[in-house]
């Protein structure tokens, strides 16, 4: 009888190890499935991909997508205080950093408890997507050092369309152009900010780098969620915009005396109270400056502190565009992946961004169609059919686009398009009614997951793409001093990009290369 226990009890043991066993490896198996499926959700500013259930050779083509995922990778906020690593970036450890609000009501120029906005102006014509991003960011890091709340843009500008028009003048039969703009129809959205770019992301990111500081929209017409200027009613004092106040540029690596921080900042404080002396105390809650700032990439952050490579990036990553546009970019990037896997090339495509239209071609005669195509043709070739037998090419002219397509067929490479995309796929149905601005949203992020990109250095959009896919993979500022060559033919070179074209000298030091390396949030 106890022997017949005994091995009742061991067999016991024996079956409630093998179950441990088992529980365990599921649990492993779980733990794994789980870790890839958060792995696979998009993230600011990125698009993810699942590699569950998505192709029997995942593992297999693990390391030819290596660096196209690390570009895709989400962003995660940095802990450090934003704010102020921003101001004793630009401003010093030296300078008194006292937010104005808190001066004006010391000075009797505010009420106790009152607020100091700012309203970001942006121009009305001439504009692009990259532009606006480079204002509004520029503007919320100005807001952030000096400690005042926020009235973000309206973004009418990206709903026009604008083109040179050619006139002849009668002295001495000499052509001119002029730029001449009118309103396309579109959908609502298209004239808000969350048309572009994902404002409820943009507010909780600024909210944590300064937690005092409120974003707000004017108009409630405008579709947002808020808050609303407009909401303060009578309680807010609002600058007329025949006032508006002009901040001069801030780039300091470019004429150390004109262009003092400190400088520029004690400028702007003398005409906010020279306007406030007018107010009265009053009893607004809110005081509304109204700031222009046209230089775009105007601040000058230290390309020798490795360390401040991270403070841009998490400013860049803050401004991401409007997750609509993100799903719609992830179908369009999940089937070019696809065409290139079928083809035998591995799931990647390589993208160029033709900026060939006549608005640039009259502010930069040398970044013509022909030139760019010949140039990108040459690029594709090097890097050879395996890398780039697959290309998505953005912007552009019909003219330009068919001549490129023409040329890279007789090399056994294929063009895809968005217009392409339209005629042959459903993939983008939704995007008949868009505004011009948000297709190249569109573009954008298709662009951004290619695996090779070749742009123009003219274009704010190239740089944009170059500075964010670097910035996607490395903090250190340092290697830029290399990668980014001014006045040369190839003005940005490393892995991910390459931009072509640079400016000439006369025009040196507005140019985008020289501005990008310590001005831009990538």
């Amino acid at each position: 009888m106890n022997a017949s226990i005994a091995r009742f009890l061991a067999a016991l043991i024996v079956v409630s190890l093998v179950l441990l066993v088992a529980l365990h490896s599921s649990a492993s198996s779980t733990t794994t499935a789980g870790e890839e499926l958060n792995r696979s959700v998009d993230g600011p500013g990125h698009i993810t991909y699942s590699t569950l259930n998505s192709s029997p050779h995942g593992a297999a083509r693990e390391n030819d997508e290596k660096k196209r995922d690390d570009i895709q990778n989400p962003f995660q906020s940095p802990s450090f205080d934003v704010c102020e690593r921003l101001r004793r970036a630009l401003r010093g450890n030296n300078n008194t950093t006292a937010d104005f609000g808190e001066v004006y009501q010391q000075k009797k120029l505010l009420p106790s408890k009152s607020r100091l906005v700012f309203r970001i102006l942006i121009p009305r014509v001439g504009v692009g997507l990259c532009n606006v991003r480079a204002y509004l960011l520029d503007n919320l890091v100005l807001a952030a050092i000096v400690g005042a709340d926020v009235v973000l843009p309206d973004v009418h500008v990206l709903v026009k369309s604008c083109y040179f028009k050619q006139t002849n003048t009668t002295q001495r039969r000499k052509k001119s152009s002029t730029l001449s703009c009118f309103t396309k129809h579109s959908e609502s959205i298209a004239k808000q900010l969350e048309g572009y770019f994902d404002v409820h992301h943009l507010r909780a990111e600024w909210k944590r780098f300064c937690p005092s500081m409120t974003l707000y929209h004017d108009r409630r017409s405008e579709g947002s969620r808020g808050p609303f200027l407009e909401e303060l009613g009578s309680m807010a004092a609002r600058q007329p915009f025949s006032e508006a106040i002009d901040v001069e540029s801030t780039r300091s690596d470019q004429d150390a005396v004109e262009n003092n921080v400190e400088k520029r900042i004690n400028k702007i404080d003398t005409d906010i109270r020279r306007w406030l002396a007018t107010q009265g105390r009053g009893g607004a809650s809110a005081f509304v400056v109204n700031i222009r700032r046209f230089p775009i990439w105007d601040w000058s952050l230290p390309v020798v502190d490795a360390s401040l490579g991270e403070l841009r990036r998490a400013v860049g990553a803050s401004l991401r565009s409007s997750q609509y546009i993100m799903r719609a970019a992830a179908r369009v990037v999940e089937h070019l992946n696809a065409l290139g896997e079928a083809s035998g090339n591995g799931r990647r495509f390589c993208g160029a961004h033709l900026r060939s239209e006549p608005d640039i071609q009259h502010m930069a005669s040398f970044a013509n169609g022909t030139r760019l195509t010949d140039t990108y043709l040459e690029a594709v070739l090097a890097a050879g059919t395996k890398q780039c037998g697959l290309v998505y090419v953005a912007a552009g002219t019909k003219e330009h686009l068919d001549r490129f397509s023409a040329l890279a067929s007789a090399h056994n490479i294929t063009l895809i398009t968005m217009r392409s995309l339209i005629k042959s796929t459903t993939l983008l149905q939704e995007t008949a009614g868009w505004s011009y601005s948000q297709k190249s949203v569109l573009e954008y992020e298709i662009l951004a997951a290619s695996h090779k990109f070749f742009g123009a250095s003219v274009s704010s959009f190239s740089w944009n793409l170059a500075m964010r896919r670097y910035f996607a993979r490395s903090t250190d500022t340092l290697p830029l001093h290399h990668i980014i060559r001014p006045l040369q033919s190839i003005t940005y070179h490393d892995a991910l990009s390459t931009l072509y074209f640079g400016t000439n000298r006369s025009h040196a030091i507005r140019s985008h290369e020289h501005r990008a390396l310590q001005g831009m949030w990538p």
